[in-house]
C-alpha cells in the first residue's frame, strides 16, 4: 500500500497556493483606495451633466466631424471632436460615462503623484479629497476641462520622480506626446509649460546657490533635464493645426473655470506633497524604486483575500454604474436623468417638430442644448459662448423682461422665445401680455412663444 510522505504533502499544497509577484500583491490600503475611487466613480456617473457648455462642445464637435473645419474656439478642438463622436455613438449617456471616466483617471493619476512624494496612501487620498470641492463638486467641469486635468496629472506623474525614475527614457517621448495632445485638447497646456519653466528656474537657482559656478549648470543632470524638458514641451505644443497662432486663440475668459482645480493640484503635488514626505517619511519605500524580485511570492491567505476583494470592488462599482449598465446590456437611463433640470427636453422636441424661420431666444443654460438638437442652420441667442459685452447686455435685458426687451428681440431677428418659467418669471408675464407674441407651447417649466409677425419685416 502506497503512503504519502509529509514532504510530498507540502509540495502538493505549495503547488495549489496562489503565486503572484510581490509588485502586484494588494493590501488593505489598496482596498481603501478601491472603495474610495469606486464610490467616487458611482457618484459622478449617476450625477446629471450640469455644465451647459458640454452641449456647445458637442455641437462644435459635430461641425468639425461634418465639415472638417475648426470652429471659433480652436484651443479645444480635439476635445470637441471627441464629444461629437461620443455623442453620435451613444448620446448623452455615453457623454456621462466619458465625463466620469476622465475624472476618475485624472484623480487616480494625481493620487499616484501624491503617493510618489509622500509614500503614504492616506495622504494621497486626502489630497484627492481636498481637490474634490475645488473641482467636480465646487464647479461642474466641462469635458475639455477634465481631459486637461488628465494631462496635468500625467505631467506631474512624469515630473515628480525626475532623477530617481527606473526608466528615465520614458520621460522624453512621454512629454512630447503629452503636450502634442494637450495643446489640442485644452488651453491648460499653457499652465503645464509654466509649471515646467518654474521648476527649471528653481532648479537653476538651487544649483547656482550650491556651486556658485554658472558652468556647473551644464553638468547638473536635474537642471539639464528640466531646461530641455521645458523646451521640448513648448515645441511639442506647436503640433496643432494653427501653430503659434494657437496662443492667440486661448480663451482667457474661461481661465477662472479650470485654474483653481489645476493650480491646486500642481501645488499639492509639487509643494505640499514633498514637504509632507520630508516631514513624515514613509517607513517603506515606494515599490517603483525597488528591484523586481527574481522569484514570485507565495501569497498568504489574507493577502490573496484582499487582492480578490479589490478586484470584486472594482467590478461591482463598474457593473452598478450607468456606464457599466449600458455596456453590459442593461436598460439605459432616460434623457431627463442624464441631463437633469439644466435643459428643457420638451422645448427641444417642440422646436424639432416645429422649426422657426428666425433666431430662437432661450435661457443661456438651455440654449446650448437647443442648439445641439436643432437643424444645422439654426440660430440660438444666446449660448454660453457669448463674449460681446453688447450682446450680453441685450441678453440680460430680454431675460429679465426689462424696458425695451421687445425691441431688442426684433433687432436680433428673434421669432421664437423659449422661457424658463421658474427662473424668468418676469419675462414669462411680459410675453403673455404682449400682443406681438402668441404662446404655442407651455408646460410646468417651459413657455414657447412665436412672433405674431415676421421680425425680419418689422
Amino acid at each position: 500500500m502506497s503512503t504519502t510522505t509529509p514532504s510530498q504533502l507540502d509540495k502538493a499544497s505549495t503547488g495549489l497556493s496562489p503565486v503572484l509577484s510581490a509588485r502586484w500583491v494588494l493590501t488593505w490600503r489598496h482596498l481603501a483606495a478601491c472603495l474610495f475611487f469606486g464610490g467616487l466613480f458611482l457618484i459622478v456617473n449617476f450625477q446629471p451633466l450640469r455644465n451647459a457648455t458640454i452641449w456647445l462642445d458637442v455641437h462644435q464637435g459635430q461641425r468639425i466631424l461634418e465639415h472638417g473645419s475648426l470652429p471659433a474656439a480652436k484651443t479645444a478642438w480635439l476635445s470637441q471632436a471627441l464629444c461629437g463622436l461620443i455623442d453620435g455613438q451613444g448620446g448623452p449617456q455615453a457623454l456621462s460615462g466619458l465625463m466620469a471616466s476622465t475624472i476618475l483617471v485624472g484623480l487616480i493619476i494625481l493620487a499616484r503623484g501624491f503617493f510618489l512624494t509622500t509614500g503614504r496612501m492616506s495622504v494621497a487620498l486626502l489630497g484627492v479629497g481636498i481637490l474634490l470641492p475645488l473641482g467636480y463638486f465646487g464647479h461642474s467641469p466641462a469635458i475639455p476641462e477634465t481631459l486637461g486635468l488628465v494631462c496635468l496629472a500625467t505631467l506631474l506623474w512624469l515630473v515628480l520622480p525626475i532623477g530617481k525614475s527606473r526608466h528615465p527614457w520614458i520621460l522624453w517621448p512621454g512629454a512630447a506626446l503629452l503636450f502634442a495632445a494637450w495643446a489640442n485638447l485644452h488651453e491648460s497646456y499653457l499652465l503645464g509649460i509654466a509649471i515646467l519653466a518654474c521648476l527649471a528656474v528653481g532648479q537653476v537657482a538651487s544649483t547656482l546657490s550650491k556651486t556658485q559656478n554658472i558652468s556647473a549648470l551644464a553638468s547638473d543632470r536635474p537642471t539639464r533635464r528640466l531646461v530641455l524638458l521645458t523646451g521640448l514641451a513648448a515645441v511639442a505644443s506647436l503640433i496643432n493645426p494653427l501653430g503659434l497662432s494657437l496662443l492667440g486663440d486661448a480663451n482667457l475668459l474661461h481661465v477662472s473655470r479650470w485654474l483653481p482645480l489645476h493650480l491646486s493640484a500642481a501645488i499639492l503635488a509639487l509643494v505640499i506633497g514633498p514637504y509632507l514626505g520630508r516631514r513624515w517619511p514613509a517607513e517603506q519605500p515606494d515599490v517603483e524604486t525597488q528591484e523586481e524580485p527574481t522569484e514570485p511570492e507565495v501569497l498568504s491567505p489574507r493577502s490573496f483575500t484582499v487582492t480578490l476583494t479589490c478586484a470584486l470592488v472594482v467590478w461591482c462599482c463598474f457593473a452598478l454604474s450607468p456606464l457599466g449598465n449600458c455596456i453590459l446590456g442593461g436598460q439605459p437611463r432616460n434623457v431627463e436623468q442624464v441631463v437633469g433640470p439644466q435643459v428643457s427636453q420638451a422645448a427641444a422636441e417642440y422646436l424639432q417638430e416645429n422649426p422657426g424661420r428666425g433666431t430662437v431666444f432661450a435661457p443661456i443654460h438651455w440654449a446650448n442644448w437647443l442648439l445641439m438638437n436643432s437643424p444645422a442652420d439654426a440660430r440660438v441667442f444666446a449660448t454660453t459662448d457669448i463674449q460681446s459685452p453688447q450682446a450680453l447686455a441685450d441678453y440680460v435685458r430680454i431675460a429679465r423682461g426689462k424696458a425695451g426687451w421687445n425691441e431688442t428681440l426684433t433687432r436680433h431677428g428673434v421669432d421664437t422665445i423659449v422661457v424658463d418659467k421658474k427662473g424668468q418669471g418676469s419675462l414669462a408675464q411680459a410675453v403673455r401680455k404682449s400682443p406681438m407674441w402668441r404662446t404655442v407651447f407651455e408646460d410646468k417649466t417651459t413657455l414657447v412663444s412665436r412672433a405674431a409677425t415676421d421680425p425680419s419685416k418689422s
